[in-house]
């Protein structure tokens, strides 16, 4: 059984076929993902948000009423962060 890692290529062990397609469809998802975290960054620039407040903003739409420790846990942030970025929100409102 094939395991799917990262290896080194050498003289001796050229990449095969399945090494080159996975390294083509990773190189065009790499670019993918970055082009998209380019336009997502600019239009969260013009609208003045972070990428905090706009996490909490997106966790708040997802489910609304929660607390800040569930708005947190769902950002992957501490509570002392989730609160100072929702006072934030709360100030520009």
């Amino acid at each position: 059984m094939r395991t799917w890692t990262a290896r080194s290529t050498t003289a001796c062990n050229p990449p095969g076929p399945v090494d080159s397609a996975v390294h083509y469809v990773h190189q065009h998802l790499r670019r993918t993902h970055a082009a998209l975290r380019t336009a997502h960054d600019c239009a969260q620039r013009e609208h003045g948000l972070t990428a905090l407040q706009y996490a909490c903003l997106h966790a708040l739409g997802t489910h609304p009423g929660q607390s800040t420790a569930g708005l947190a846990r769902a950002t992957l942030v501490t509570r002392q962060s989730i609160h100072v970025s929702c006072e934030a929100c709360k100030t520009r409102a």
